[in-house]
């Protein structure tokens, strides 16, 4: 009988343990890996803008760009 609670337990640790891992890893990957961002602007005749940021290895990308007075927005995963 005791064996079998104590299975129990060791099973619930280790979830909770690689849930825990799994959270200590995705806040270290947010404090740690760089944004990189270019951004590009013009005023010759009309105001021209563009700004590209990704994140992770290019895995998370964010492009704005303002030109004729349209703005154009995309996000990439993958």
């Amino acid at each position: 009988m005791l064996h079998i609670i104590l299975m129990i337990l060791k099973i619930i640790g280790i979830i909770l343990l690689s849930v825990l891992s799994l959270i200590l890893l995705a806040i270290l990957l947010v404090l740690f890996v760089p944004a990189r961002y270019k951004i590009r602007a013009s005023w010759h005749s009309k105001a021209a803008a563009k700004v590209k940021m990704t994140w992770l290895l290019h895995i998370i990308s964010v492009s704005i760009e303002y030109t004729d007075g349209e703005l154009k927005k995309a996000i990439k995963i993958f």
